[in-house]
This record gives structure tokens, sequence and C-alpha cells, in this order.
């Protein structure tokens, strides 16, 4: 008896694992192996905590982070995110996060402390890795849910990884409000797959809704796609009675679940004088099919700042799999031809710019190009699992015929194409891994041991697994030193603190040594700078107009003029040196490296000018401010000229008189410019343009100054001012002598008074924006603009309380789609559910 017992529980040991439990595992692998993968790679850049360097780089560096910074700060005080004093002189804070900020996992980052948010913003690219495995692993195992088998399902583990750690992802991995879309696009084809076989549209229309809501712009590039790939299903599938009614109605209605994201966005574009790039008259051809699909093999650097390369490395098994699925007959020829013929037309759009300028928008993108290629890899991996789980239909002559023809494309690559993208190691450690799978296949479709095939898959997971591994981590995780980057929040913030209580109740900051281009939403200070995809243009103008950066993305209040400065309520300049006090600045205060400077010119959130004050319909950057003054009454100019000209040594002058001497550029090619003044050192200038105004410095009388361009073939043309500070002081006093007082400003709200003794026009500091309600002594009043860019009011002698109030324009219509749009989905999966119950009864 007791040898009886112990034989049953050696076979309770040994009972197999069913296919369930084995498909149970894969979709947990299909998770975490990916996670596990970027982790490693982590671990080999010294990412912190495994080491002192950090993930930020390029825009996660410079927009993303701090933008992400300002969020957290606001939802933690209490806030809201409906605006920001923090960037660009105030803005639309709704747009910015919309845009940048959507997904919900960005909602956690209140339970983090402060000093591990980055590890926080880091970290979520390794879940969401992680994620696009997983649901690219649903989608694979949901197109054969008739075949239950272990096999198919360890195939679909094997193509999620691929997809997971795709060159796309090696690109674009630092963009971190793209990968939402990114793993919640294989759920979305899912989706659409199950809506056309069985006429439910559920998930569907919340995997698309949910797409839309964390990054529209990546949404759009997915809703091009499901048109063309809705197509492909209803020619090839046998679809369900009446799908093409459901896939218009499910995808309307998460276009309206999305509404609250969708109109604030679109209404706020319509609202802007965004550039928009004409359609191109003439077709063009970046590069031959030829060097595109080379970009298929491992070890290519990945194309992110510029150019037009696609990132379309997913794995070298391409190579062997896109042949096989060619020659495969058990694929049907209608699929087969669409899809490719689907394939062909994305590798067309990489290289052509017309559709270049149709997929990203009617324009094209500044930098990361090819944007949707992650769908072109989608589709890729999606034929080649198709072709695999047919391997019963295989045979080695197929296998052999495609690996030479996949083995015959790399090597004339490497004879006959040459780029500097392109790692030395990249042809022979693409030709060896196609070589393993060939051979790997080759054995697997000869051998009738099931062992053997077992132990051939693993392995060749397992070639797959460090194949990409390598490549991320070879061609991706670009670092920069994590404490360099965090190393001086504290002290921004401590200066910030002691000097934010104004007299007359708000004043900018700004930095003359910006680390960021969002180092105030970084820091958290008021600022009239920014750098963001959404931003208000007529501000934009409205610098470029006075002689400041500025460009489709950015303004920057870089404190150039005195009275630019002042007319934009700056009245601090952080500075990484303490030996910046001048004419202009006093130092006020230090914290550790970090000095803090008080303006000797400013003036008030809000300023009084004569009725109808405005700026000139034309003219350079000197001619606006000169034609300010003189709408003042002041006679005198606020700068004189000194020299204008220029020869292709440049300019060199000599001063009249001691002052602050300043430059406007005249032509348009010269982006960079050096100063050397005799005995004073120089200075360097870049990422100029036409008409900006250049602070030279004080120099005293009779002291030379040459400028030339920072290009040797370039010939500068430029006019020299000097700074009359007697008729900046007079014109400021002019413009504060009435002003707004008891000035209180709360998040989205202002509020103020003011005493007029004679009529005149208030300009107000802000932007105009008609999200903003104005009340002045009761009566809604619509403001006027100021230089096209600022509020403002003409008034009549009198007492005045004004108060304003912020709400994005759009969003309460936004809201109220999305809530109707939710009835009607809730009321349609409600009976949906009802009629399989009635059904199954």
């Amino acid at each position: 008896m007791e040898k009886q017992g112990k034989q049953i529980k050696k076979n309770k040991e040994s009972k197999p694992i069913t296919s369930e439990q084995y498909r149970k595992l894969f979709l947990f692998l299909s998770f975490f192996v990916p996670f596990e993968m970027m982790i490693l790679a982590f671990a080999r850049s010294i990412i912190y905590p495994f080491g002192e360097e950090s993930f930020l780089v390029s825009d996660l560096y410079h927009q993303y982070f701090p933008i992400f910074q300002e969020f957290v700060n606001k939802i933690r005080s209490g806030e809201g995110i409906l605006y920001t004093w923090n960037m660009g002189l105030g803005m639309n804070f709704y747009v910015v996060y919309a845009n940048n900020l959507a997904s919900p996992l960005n909602w956690l980052a209140f339970l983090i402390p402060d000093s591990h948010l980055l590890e926080f913003v880091t970290y979520q690219v390794t879940v969401k890795v992680g994620l696009a495995g997983l649901t690219s692993y649903l989608l694979f195992v949901n197109r054969n849910k008739e075949d239950r088998s272990t096999r198919t399902a360890f195939f679909a583990l094997v193509f999620s990884f691929c997809y997971a750690m795709s060159g796309y992802v090696a690109a674009y991995n630092n963009t971190i409000m793209w990968l939402d879309c990114i793993f919640l696009a294989p759920l979305v084809l899912m989706g659409l797959e199950r809506l056309v076989k069985d006429g439910k549209m559920g998930i569907y229309v919340a995997s698309l809704a949910a797409c839309i809501i964390t990054n529209f712009y990546i949404a759009f590039l997915i809703c091009i796609f499901l048109v063309l790939y809705f197509a492909i299903l209803f020619v090839t599938e046998k679809r369900e009675k009446g799908c093409f009614l459901k896939f218009s109605l499910g995808s309307l209605l998460a276009g309206g679940l999305s509404s609250f994201i969708v109109i604030p966005i679109a209404v706020f574009m319509m609202n802007s004088n965004f550039e928009h790039a004409q359609f191109p008259k003439k077709i063009e051809f970046y590069f031959s099919v030829f060097e595109e699909f080379a970009r298929h093999c491992m070890m290519i650097r990945p194309s992110a700042s510029e150019g037009h390369w696609p990132n379309i490395y997913c794995g070298t098994a391409v190579f062997l799999f896109l042949p096989l699925y060619v020659i495969n007959r058990s694929i049907p020829l209608k699929k087969k031809v669409l899809s490719l013929a689907l394939a062909a037309f994305f590798l067309l759009s990489f290289m052509t710019n017309s559709l270049d300028y149709i997929w990203h928008g009617m324009n094209y993108p500044a930098g990361f190009p090819a944007r949707q290629s992650f769908l072109y890899i989608l589709l890729l991996i999606s034929m080649g699992y198709d072709c695999i789980v047919s391997i019963d239909h295989l045979c080695v002559k197929k296998v052999l015929i495609s690996y030479g023809i996949g083995a015959g494309f790399i090597v004339l690559t490497r004879l006959f194409f040459q780029n500097e993208d392109f790692y030395k190691e990249a042809f022979p450690l693409t030709l060896l891994f196609v070589t393993a799978y060939a051979v790997s296949l080759s054995i697997y479709l000869v051998k009738d041991s099931q062992k053997v095939k077992e132990r051939l898959a693993i392995i060749c997971y397992v070639l797959i697994v460090a194949e990409c591994t390598y490549n991320m981590g070879e061609t991706s995780l670009k670092t920069t030193p994590r404490e360099e980057y965090l190393e001086d929040i504290s002290d921004y913030r401590a200066l910030y603190d002691r000097h934010k209580d104004y007299s007359d109740g708000f004043q900018r900051f700004e930095s003359s040594d910006t680390m960021t281009e969002d180092d105030s939403a970084l820091y958290g200070y008021p600022s009239g700078s920014v750098f963001a995809s959404m931003l208000n243009t007529n501000v934009a103008e409205f610098y470029g107009r006075m002689g400041m950066p500025h460009g489709k993305v950015y303004y920057d209040n870089n404190v150039v003029s005195p009275l630019t400065s002042a007319l934009l309520n700056v009245g601090y300049l952080f500075s990484w040196f303490d030996n910046n006090e001048n004419e202009l600045w006093g130092i006020e205060d230090k914290e550790d490296n970090i000095c803090l400077y008080e303006a000797v010119y400013t003036l008030p959130f809000g300023y009084v000018a004569p009725k109808g004050f405005d700026l000139e319909s034309r003219g350079d950057a000197i001619e606006q401010q000169n034609a300010i003054i003189r709408k003042l009454g002041i006679g005198e100019k606020l700068f004189e000229k000194e020299f204008a000209g220029g020869t292709d040594a440049g300019i060199v002058f000599t001063s009249s008189q001691s002052g602050r001497y300043y430059a406007v550029l005249h032509n348009a090619n010269v982006t960079s410019v050096v100063l050397d003044v005799q005995d004073g050192g120089g200075c360097y200038y870049d990422h100029l343009k036409e008409n900006y105004l250049l602070d030279l410095g004080s120099i005293n009388s009779g002291q030379k100054a040459s400028l030339r361009a920072g290009s040797d073939d370039e010939k500068i043309d430029a006019s020299i001012y000097r700074l009359n500070p007697d008729v900046l002081g007079e014109a400021l006093g002019r413009l504060q002598r009435e002003h707004m007082t008891n000035v209180e400003i709360k998040d989205n709200r202002v509020f103020g008074k003011l005493y007029l003794g004679e009529a005149g026009r208030l300009v107000l500091s802000v932007p105009y924006d008609q999200g903003w309600t104005v009340t002045i002594n009761g009566v809604q009043r619509k403001p006027g603009t100021f230089g096209g860019a600022l509020m403002a009011f003409d008034l009549e002698q009198g007492s005045y309380e004004i108060e304003m109030h912020y709400f994005p324009l759009g969003l309460k219509l936004g809201i109220g789609i999305s809530f109707f749009s939710l009835l009607i989905f809730a009321l349609l999966i409600f009976c949906g559910i009802r009629k399989s119950i009635v059904h199954f009864s």
C-alpha cells in the first residue's frame, strides 16, 4: 500500500502541462521578457539606479520632463490643469497636457516623491514596451482563436517580442507620449478583426478611443491605417453582415468618447496661425526602395533628429519570412496580394515627399521622420506570423529559396550600399542571424521528434530575444548625467520662493543660462519662454517683430531689449555667474551656484498707455521699439544708430560714447555671429534669424568692436545701435504712472483694480486667448490686442475692478459630446450582453 501511494504521488507530480497553461505562461512572458530586456538594457547603459546616468535626451530632456514636472506641481497643489503661468507668458495648459501628458499612468505621479519623478518617467518606458509585447501577443493568438495549440501561442510570443523591441521603439522610446499608442495599436487591430469577423465592436471602440485620448497625433496615423486595413479585411475575410456600418459607427463613437481631448486641441489649432507647408508641386524621392529596405538590418543608428529614413527594423527574420510569405500557397492569394500591396504603399510613403506630407497631417515632420513606421512593422510581423502558423505547409526547399533571396539581398546591400547609419557589424550580424533561423527552421521541418522541435523553437526564441535586445542596447538609450540635470532645481526654487511676493502682485523671472528650453516649467517660476508643440503662435509672431528668438514650437524671452523685457513684466533674471551686474541688472540674491538679478527697468502686470497704443504694421525690431517711444510722446529715440552695412570680412565700428550697444541682423542666411571687443573679450551668438536683436553689451567710448558671421562663407549685414537709458527711463515712467493694483493671480483667475485719471489703453502682459472671460466692473468685455498678442482694453476715466477667468475653448463642448457618446456606448454594450444572455438561454 505504501508503495502504491508513492506511485500515485509520482504520477501526480509528473502530470503534463496543458495547452491552456502554456498559453497563460506565454501571456505572462509576452509582457515580462521585453520588460526585463529593457531593464537589462537600462542597466547596461548605467541608467539610475544602475548607475549615475539618466534617460533624458532629445525632447524628453528639453520639453517632456519639464512639462511633466509642471503637471505634477499643478495636481499636487490642486491648481488644475487648465492654465499655466510658468510657460510662455501664460498659456492654455490643457492642450499641452492633451498633447504630451494624457497617458493615465501620469496621474500616478502624485504618489512619487520629487526626488524620483525622473525615474517614474524613465521606467514607464520599460512598462510600455512590455505592454507592447503583451498586446501584440493578444492580437496574434486571437487571430487564430479556433487553434488553441501550444505551437500557435508560442509563435505569437516570438513575433510579439519583435514588435515590442523594434527599431521604431529604439529610435523613439524617449518620446514617451507616443508609446501608449504603440502598445494600444495591436488592440485596435484585434478589435477591428473581431468587428469584421464576429460583428462585435466593443474592443475596437474602447481601444481606439484610448489611442486618441492618450495621443491624438499618433492616433491620427492609426486611423489612416485602419481605413486601409479594414478594406483588406472586408475583401479577404468571411465577414459579419453590417460590418461596414459597425466600422463607421464604432469609429465615430471612438471619436466621440475622445472629444474632451480632440475638440479643445482642434479649436486651439484653428485659432492659431500654425505654419503649414504647402503641398509639394513636384514629386520627389528621398531614397531608393533598395536603400530603404536595407534598414531592416540590425545595428543601424536610429533616424530621429533629421532626414527622412524610416526606423523599420523588427528582427532580421524578416529577410527569411517575407519571401516565405510570398511563396507560401496556404495563404489566400487575395490576402497575400493586398497585404504586400499595403506594405509596398508604406515603403513608397516613407520615400516620397507627397505621401510623407499627407501621412503627417498635411505637414512635414520637424524631426522624428516616418512616424507611421510602427504600423508598417506591425503589418510585416503579422505577415510573418501568418506564414509561420502554417508551418505544416512549408518545406525545406521553400526555406532554402527564401534564405537565398534574403541572404542575396543582404550581400548585395553590403557590396553596393554605403551609409554612415550602418555600424560595421550590421551586415555580418544580420546575415549570421538569418542563417541561424534558416538552419533551425530547416531542421524543424526535417525532424519528426517532438522534443527536437520544441528545443529548436526555444533556441530560435532565445536567438530572437538576444538579437533584438542587443540591437536595442547598441542603437538606443542615449543618456545624460542625472545629477547634472537635477542638482540646481532646489536652488532655483529657493530663490523664487524668497522673491515671488511682489508689491504689485506679479513679476516674471527669466534665465540667461538655460539648461532646457522649458526651465521655467522644470523649476516652477513664471516666465515668457516656452518650447512646446501647442503654443500661442500670435505671441511667437510678436516676439519675432520685437527681434526675439521664435519658431514653430518655441519662443524665447531672452531679455535682449530692456524695453521688451519691461513690457513683458520681467523683474528678475537667474544666472550661473555672479559678474553679470550692469546698468540693466543689479544682483539681488544668491543660492549656491545660482545668482538672482533684479531688473533696473520694469513694468507692472498691467500698465496704461495712450488710447490705441500698438505696434507699427511693419518695421524691424529697432524701428518698432523707437515707434513705441514716439507714440508715448517722447521726441528722442530709444536706439541711436551708430553703424550700418557689412563686408565679407564683417563689421568693424568704433563706439562714439560709452553705453549699451545692440545689433540687428538684416540677412536671413546668417545663423551665427561672433563679437570681438577690443580689450573687452567677445561673445558668440547662434540659432539666429533675420531681424534678431543682439545685445552686444557695454562698450566704452572709443573702443573698437567687430562682428563677423560664424560661417566663413557668409557675409554679415547688420545695423549697430546705442541704447539711450534716459529715454528708456522716461518711457517706462509714463507707462507705469497709472497701472493695475491689488493684482491677484491664482491658477486660471486674475483679479485687479485700476484708477484712470484720463482715458487710456490698459495693456496686460498676458497673451490674448479666446478662452479668457473678462469682466470689468461686472460687465463682460471682449479684449483687444497689443502687437496682436497681449490683451489690451481702451478705457475711459474712472475706477475699475477687473476679473478674468480662463476655460479652454471647446472643452465644454468636448465634455458634452464625450458624455453623450459614453451613454450610447454603454447602451450598445448592455444590449449586446442582454442579447447574448437571451441567445444562451
